[in-house]
């Protein structure tokens, strides 16, 4: 990819003040400096930087007014950062220099003396990929980095991000805590007994019980401080990540003895904000005892969090309710309007120097600077700029230019540039290509135009050209007449930049299709933000491991069943404010993540409910709601459009494009690729509501059935859809059409079932989810009808579960396969386990396994579920003990055979000891998947001159086409499934010939034979 913003010019000034001319452009040539940064126009505003750049967040940053600035306009968040793509800190001992021109964006303004500027260091380490330590803006926790900078009292720093110590964790006013102990909580997760409250950490909460039980408030704690001592008040610090459990109301006491505790000193209500809570008493208590009640927790949740709890010496208090005195050093912010920012890194034995100096870009003067050395060790892994807003109610907003690096310890990183095209993906079907050039935000005044090209004969040559499409920033390619037969490199054009890849030929002569299935991207541990973390462990994207397994598996085709995107915490939380660049930062680590694969593999991709932001989706034909499981879409139509534009529009044409209601598109579709016929289904979209239709069944939520006595029949209601009639239609039509194919599949969100029957962290037991494809069960059993009429094997994904099933529509067993993949990565693990062992089980199989009904009551016989259950003893725990993966398909033509394998994700498929989830790999005849028990057979059809011909069944007393399905060989028996007269019909690529009518059904099989010549 070209980066004609990279320059490797020997141009790096130093702006240490003591240091000549002449010294600054020697080491300059030496360390071969280059800059990014410069030279912007002061008319180019974007949400991108460069290629060479990732900034944390995308919405926090922009270019305008000829600069790098961060937006980021709220106090207390983590600092923001902009790593660099291009080097990072290596092993090699050698020296380094950065320097960056920065200042206050809003210098005219009062600034927090937390606000801070400067350069981050080590972020991520030397383990971690760079994709994964370029999200590092958090300010504490193993792998953070240094942080080395100047605050806005004109003191330089080096900050250790990955320490936390109590006296971080200390407010203003609070007293030792030597020989505190927690003596009592009435409820605990885990093994600890509360002391979290007094270990000076603040990623660390004192959580009640949330997932065997949950107990209601009140929650209380008390602690033992060792001796008599006079309190003023009490400091409580909540949990920074999330709002649950956060005290709402409260009591306090403070007491000699626990067994008289007497009223309380303190009693109110906090606002369930992330800030320091200070609780004064009326007036000093003495005791030796204090015990905290919580009343109740914000948002009415049943549990009770607590990052720490401080006491307050009673001369602390304030004299008024304003904030205390500020501290001697006060903020100093036009000083901070246009700064020179140095660093340089320079080798001392085991360990470096740092030298950092911040000057006055006009004066020259030097207005802060540091020298401090520390361990090698640290400074391996990421560069970054930072910019750190403070905390309170006056924030610090930075701005950046002429950021130059250079220096032999930076070692070169190819092939991570992040931008203008980020990512390409495309499918080709019956000599279509489509393909859709995913870029980065650019600007008005940037090219709006893409170009295709192919190479043939060593020659580029231009295909066509597409707008790019805002929000969304996607240029969409429709190219018929595609030669198929021949794979073809491609590269995609914008300006001066290119993205490579390759479009194979179609494999339509290869003997096994390998079919890849993904569900469930998240790409970190929790939420980055607001708690310690562990950036090392806890970063689970780019999910290079499960990439390079996939790889090794060849496949075919890729697909993605939804959720490539979560709203929370995957890495931070939902920004309603700036909706559309808080989906496209999420999905651009998405293709950030799968691009290798993408650029040349038919894709396949589908969103699910929180790739739109919804915790659940129940479409209900595109409406507007505002409570998802009232059916419709919570938020605004352009955002779902666009989310749809990003992931869909590479798809074949829609069968039917009419838009639902609101405008939205819609994108199920046929694919026809190596002779393997797709259905892509949109199991969600026209899916109805649950709530208010379904009967109250004895649980808080309306999409839970818990009563064990509720009359599941209920719940079908009449009127409600599942696929909806459309989409009936089409998979009619497609279970008809067999041009190019010799075996069929469906793709959709998730399987026709309810094949979990515990959720969430505490698997709890749940008898029925009218999210999954089980409900309603007159839609299923339709779903169902249809796509047995082609034979078709369905895969799917959603449920963060892996199950293999055949399913029943009149009893166990007369309908197809279906195969869920498992999560990538799995936050809210499922399981498969009924409390009553399966029936017909085979031998030695496991007891949750065998004929079952689901929940809802549909028939389900079930072969596998990569339920979680023993360590698997692979690191990081967190994320392989809750067995996430990825699924293969392989469609055999040869035998008609479907081989289905289900991954971990720490399987080495090239290791024989690496092996895959108990119960797979299966293989599975086509013709299972209308295992359906004749009642009647019709003659045996033998054809003279042809092999694998299409035969079609018709029912002639309903007009209805029983199945059509592509034979194997040249001969085949017709089963039907009730006694009368057929129409046959048959064809080389489709039933299109009527070979014999009137065709009277026999009770035995292989009674007659019609000999056919085509």
């Amino acid at each position: 990819m070209n980066t004609a913003s990279s320059r490797g010019r020997p141009l790096f000034v130093s702006c240490f003040a003591l240091l000549i001319a002449s010294s600054c452009a020697s080491r300059s040539s030496r360390l071969h400096a280059e800059t990014l940064l410069d030279d912007l126009p002061p008319a180019l505003e974007r949400s991108w930087i460069a290629p060479e750049l990732w900034g944390n967040r995308l919405q926090d940053w922009r270019i305008a007014n000829g600069r790098l600035e961060c937006i980021q306009g709220a106090a207390n968040k983590p600092l923001r950062t902009v790593h660099l793509l291009s080097h990072r800190l290596g092993e090699t001992k050698g020296s380094c220099e950065l320097s960056v021109r920065a200042g206050l964006i809003d210098a005219q303004a009062s600034t927090s003396r937390g606000a801070a500027v400067g350069f981050l260091l080590g972020a991520g380490g030397p383990d971690v990929d760079i994709r994964a330590a370029a999200l590092v803006h958090h300010s504490r926790g193993p792998g953070a980095g240094l942080f080395v900078g100047v605050d806005a009292t004109l003191e330089a720093f080096v900050r250790d991000n990955e320490k936390i110590t109590a006296a971080r964790a200390r407010p203003e006013g609070a007293l030792p805590r030597r020989g505190w102990r927690v003596v009592h909580t009435d409820s605990v997760e885990g093994n600890d007994v509360g002391g979290k409250i007094l270990d000076g950490d603040l990623g660390t909460i004192w959580h009640t019980e949330w997932k065997a039980r949950k107990p209601r408030h009140p929650h209380e704690v008390q602690i033992d401080m060792g001796r008599e001592t006079e309190l003023g008040g009490v400091a409580l610090i909540p949990r920074r990540d999330n709002i649950a459990g956060r005290i709402e109301r409260y009591e306090i006491y403070v007491s000699n003895s626990r067994e008289s505790w007497g009223e309380p000193a303190a009693r109110g209500k906090l606002a369930g904000k992330s800030t320091v809570d200070k609780v004064w008493f009326t007036g000093p208590k003495r005791g030796r005892f204090v015990r905290l009640v919580a009343l109740s927790a914000i948002q009415n949740r049943p549990s009770t969090t607590l990052a720490e709890l401080w006491g307050l010496a009673p001369g602390a208090k304030p004299r008024s309710t304003e904030q205390q005195p500020e501290k001697t050093r006060r903020s100093n912010p036009l000083a901070l309007r246009n700064l020179d920012l140095s660093l340089s890194l320079t080798p001392k034995g085991d360990r470096y120097e740092i030298d950092f100096v911040a000057v006055n870009h006009a004066t020259k003067k030097e207005i802060a600077k540091l020298t401090t050395t520390v361990d090698a060790n640290r400074l391996l892994g990421n560069v970054a700029l930072v910019s750190h807003p403070g905390s309170g109610n006056k924030i610090g907003r930075f701005w950046f230019r002429d950021f130059e690096h250079g220096g032999s310890k930076l070692v070169k990183v190819e092939g991570q540039h992040a931008g203008p095209i980020l990512s390409a993906q495309h499918t080709l079907s019956r000599g279509v290509l489509k393909m859709t050039a995913q870029l980065m935000p650019i600007g008005k005044s940037d090219p709006q135009v893409v170009e295709l090209q192919k190479r043939v004969d060593g020659k580029w040559s231009s295909v066509a050209k597409a707008p790019v499409i805002v929000p969304g920033w996607t240029a969409t390619f429709r190219v018929a007449n595609w030669n198929a037969k021949e794979t073809t490199s491609y590269r995609l054009v914008y300006g001066k930049h290119e993205f490579p890849g390759v479009v194979r030929a179609d494999p339509v002569d290869k003997p096994v299709i390998a079919v890849a299935g993904f569900t469930g991207n998240h790409n970190t541990q929790r939420g980055v933000e607001g708690r310690r973390f562990d950036w090392k462990t806890g970063v689970w994207f780019p999910h290079e491991d499960l990439t390079a397994h996939v790889a090794q598996q060849r496949p075919d085709v890729l697909f993605f069943s939804g959720d490539q995107v979560y709203e929370g915490a995957s890495p931070t939380g939902v920004d309603r404010a700036n909706l559309h660049l808080d989906y496209l930062y999420k999905w651009y680590l998405w293709c950030w993540a799968y691009r290798d694969l993408t650029r040349e593999i038919p894709s396949i991709i589908i969103p699910d409910d929180h790739d739109v932001y919804q915790g659940n989706l129940w479409g209900e034909g595109g409406r507007k709601t505002d409570k998802d499981d009232r059916g419709g879409y919570v938020y605004p139509a352009e955002f779902v459009k666009m989310v749809e534009r990003t992931q869909t529009h590479n798809l074949p044409d829609p069968f039917d494009p009419t838009p639902v209601s609101q405008g939205i598109g819609v994108y199920y579709t046929g694919m026809t690729y190596g002779r393997i016929s797709f259905a892509v289904i949109e199991d969600r979209k026209f899916k109805s509501g649950c709530n208010g239709r379904v009967p109250p069944s004895g649980s808080r939520r309306a999409d839970h059935i818990t009563d064990p006595d509720f009359d599941v029949r209920l719940a079908d209601v009449d009127g409600v859809q599942l696929l909806g009639q459309r989409q009936l239609d089409f998979l009619r039509a497609w279970a008809q059409d067999w041009r190019g194919a010799d075996m069929k599949l469906v793709v959709s969100q998730t399987v026709f079932g309810g094949l979990a029957t515990h959720h969430g962290g505490g698997l709890q037991y749940l008898r029925a989810d009218l999210d999954s494809n089980g409900w309603p069960q007159t839609g299923r059993r339709k779903a169902l009808h249809e796509m047995r009429r082609g034979f078709a094997f369905h895969l799917a994904g959603d449920q963060h579960l892996a199950t293999l099933a055949r399913h029943g529509l009149d009893t166990w067993d007369d309908a197809g396969w279906s195969f869920a993949v498992p999560s990538v990565a799995n936050f809210y693990p499922r399981k498969w386990y009924p409390k009553v062992p399966g029936k017909n089980r085979e031998p030695g199989a496991p007891e949750y396994t065998g004929q079952h009904h689901d929940g809802l009551g549909n028939f389900l016989t079930i072969f596998a579920a990569s339920n979680p259950g023993e360590k698997t003893g692979f690191e990081p725990a967190a994320l392989h003990d809750r067995m996430p993966g990825y699924g293969v398909v392989r469609f055999d033509k040869r035998t008609r055979k479907i081989g289905v394998e289900c991954w971990p994700r720490y399987a080495d498929p090239s290791k024989p000891e690496h092996r895959q989830y108990p119960g797979w790999p299966r293989t599975v005849d086509q013709l299972d998947n209308y295992p359906r028990k004749a009642v009647a057979w019709l003659p045996t059809l033998k054809f003279s001159n042809v092999e694998d011909p299409v035969v079609q069944i018709v029912d002639e007393s309903t007009k209805d086409i029983v199945y059509t399905l592509r034979i194997h060989g040249s001969k085949f028996q017709p089963k039907v499934f009730r006694a009368g007269r057929y129409t046959i019909r048959a064809g080389r690529e489709g039933a299109t010939k009527t070979l014999r009518g009137g065709v009277e059904s026999a009770d035995k099989a292989g009674a007659t034979t019609i000999e056919i010549k085509l």
